[in-house]
């Protein structure tokens, strides 16, 4: 499953699927690493605190250093394409679907007032 879902952003960065790409890819647009780490993550989470560990460390080193604050706990389709990194800012609650592209800039959180407000939990 996750091995597909990265495969899927691969291919919206570049078109192909080949470990080289992969890794010339993963070096070179931080966009596509950060999300390489945020699927890991997503995916340690769920497998309990000791695989977790490593990944989230990562995953929060590259928050920082690109300027993005995307949750594990987000969910995220295939194919999700960062097109710039920095300032990019999304809910933990948020659902996002196949083929989304987001650029620098972009806050996708949730109301915390009026008749649509989301109550966590």
């Amino acid at each position: 499953m996750i091995q597909k879902l990265i495969l899927s952003d691969l291919y919206r960065y570049t078109g192909k699927y080949s470990f080289s790409v992969f890794i010339k890819t993963y070096f070179r647009i931080p966009g596509f690493r950060f999300m390489v780490w945020h699927r890991i993550a997503a995916r340690a989470k769920a497998l309990g605190l000791i695989f977790y560990l490593l990944p989230w460390l990562y995953h929060s080193r590259l928050k920082y250093k690109f300027g993005m604050d995307i949750p594990p706990e987000t969910k995220i389709g295939k194919g999700f394409y960062i097109g710039h990194f920095g300032g990019i800012v999304i809910s933990s609650m948020a659902v996002i679907g196949e083929n989304c592209n987001v650029s620098q800039g972009v806050t996708i959180g949730l109301s915390s007032r009026g008749k649509k407000k989301v109550i966590q939990q």
